[in-house]
């Protein structure tokens, strides 16, 4: 289920499980969260890339 949307970022949960979609203009990145990590936590590290990868200029 997605629990957060906005224009980069789709976020989903399902019990212990997490999914985070982010895309840049080239790249689009997809996060699953493994046992013993949250979705914020994955959220936080896939959001975190996506804005590095922007601020390079790989965009």
């Amino acid at each position: 289920m997605a629990i957060r949307v906005d224009g980069r970022s789709i976020w989903g949960q399902n019990g212990n499980e997490a999914v985070c979609v982010t895309k840049t203009n080239l790249a689009i990145i997809v996060a699953h969260n493994i046992e013993g990590a949250t979705s914020t936590e994955v959220a936080t590290v896939v959001e975190g890339l996506a804005e590095y990868i922007r601020e390079t200029g790989y965009q």
